[in-house]
């Protein structure tokens, strides 16, 4: 008999439950599980729980989050270290795009990273993959135009609650991300003489440094706000710094698309050829590892979400009618 770990997020029982939320939900898990893809957290069932909780069941992944590996190494990585990551990113990303699905959580917290021990060839640094789709939107859905994410790594066009492009949305945020990942900070959360800035507190410095697209004139101010132990970041090179200009743009128009970034020197590099051409195909067509035998599909996940969601609309009437 075939075992494997896997990950469980169990919620609280359904009577407490609103419909809406399992609405959403539901769209979470047919989503994740319509994707199929090395560098995207796996959805394998959804139940209910002997005392009426709803639980998902996901692939695992056993080396944590890229939040957890940024402050076990110092928090901020070196330049090759960061492509490696970012490259996994994007490419996972680009996938997600290409099958009608935009994240708008991109943030370290929700990058997965799982170790490749037990390969012919284990690498140095683990693999990354993307996980909670929790606030995802299919492009079968109506256009975005909700104010989600985390605010420090969403993009300017979403704190407007106008109608918005989520694939551009998505660029932004990995931005935020690579810039961190070899900074060690963010990239317009503070000021020009290195005073850190607060969402809460400082929202109009912060969108007016956006807008200003000065993140290069505070590039020596994160030199000076290294965490206690840390050096100062070594100089990024003008490659690094040519990627990050196009995907931080205030502008979702002059904004790179992930496939602009995949196409970037910045990126391709360390990728051969050969890798890059699979890299290229795996994004447009279906990735090449089989699809679980232990993953429920789409039609009885869906079926499953009714059945939990008509429990919980038979619950919530229930208590409304009081005993009898």
């Amino acid at each position: 008999m075939l075992s494997e770990w896997v990950a469980v997020k169990i919620y609280k029982p359904i009577v407490h439950c609103d419909p809406r939320d399992l609405e959403y939900l539901k769209r979470e898990a047919v989503n994740q599980r319509r994707l199929n893809h090395a560098h995207v957290i796996g959805f394998k069932e959804v139940g209910l729980t002997t005392d009426m909780r709803l639980y998902l069941t996901l692939e695992y992944a056993d080396s944590g989050s890229l939040k957890q590996w940024l402050s076990d190494h110092g928090g901020r990585l070196p330049e090759s270290s960061a492509r490696w990551f970012a490259q996994q990113l994007v490419y996972g990303l680009a996938y997600c795009h290409a099958h009608g699905v935009y994240n708008r959580d991109i943030k370290p917290a929700n990058l997965l990273l799982h170790s490749n021990r037990d390969s012919p060839q284990p690498l140095k640094d683990p693999l990354l993959k993307v996980a909670d789709f929790g606030l995802c939107k299919s492009s079968t859905d109506s256009a975005p135009k909700s104010k989600v994410g985390s605010p420090t790594y969403m993009a300017p066009e979403l704190f407007f609650n106008t109608l918005y492009d989520g694939r551009k949305a998505d660029v932004f945020s990995c931005g935020v991300v690579l810039y961190q990942m070899f900074f060690g900070a963010l990239p317009f959360n503070r000021t020009l003489d290195g005073r850190p800035l607060d969402f809460n507190r400082n929202f109009g410095e912060i969108m007016d440094n956006m807008m200003q697209e000065n993140w290069q004139q505070l590039l020596p101010a994160s030199a000076t706000t290294a965490p206690p132990g840390c050096s100062p970041p070594p100089p990024p090179s003008g490659l690094l710094l040519d990627l990050l200009h196009g995907m931080l743009r205030y502008d979702p128009n002059k904004r790179l698309t992930l496939l602009e970034v995949m196409h970037h020197h910045w990126y391709r590099e360390d990728l051969p050829d050969e890798t890059y051409q699979l890299v290229l195909s795996g994004v447009t067509g279906e990735d090449q590892r089989p699809q679980p035998a232990t993953s429920q599909s789409v039609d009885l996940i869906e079926a499953e979400f009714a059945r939990i969601i008509h429990n919980c609309e038979s619950c919530h009437q229930t208590a409304m009618l009081g005993p009898s």
